[in-house]
């Protein structure tokens, strides 16, 4: 029985990395959607209604990705994401 223990501790181990590393792409699909979706021309209400976030989170979000890439405007960012092969 101590060998099935044993599968079976490394088999839970298995999965519980297997949805660390599900999480972490989650989290990093979410990250890039708002960029994505900016691109697009959506507004913050719109990326909003899409993603199931409040305006004001999006507005953090937006604010946020324009902070992190260093392009002044909405449109300098989507210019961005377009070159780098987001949409």
């Amino acid at each position: 029985m101590i060998g099935g223990v044993a599968i079976s501790i490394a088999v839970l181990a298995q999965a519980r990395r297997r949805q660390q590393e599900l999480e972490r792409d989650e989290r990093h699909v979410r990250r890039l959607s708002p960029r994505r979706l900016v691109a697009e021309g959506l507004s913050n209400r719109e990326i909003a209604s899409s993603l199931v976030l409040s305006e004001h989170t999006v507005h953090r979000h937006v604010a946020n990705i324009l902070r992190k890439l260093g392009e002044p405007t909405r449109a300098a960012a989507a210019a961005r994401a377009t070159r780098d092969g987001l949409v």
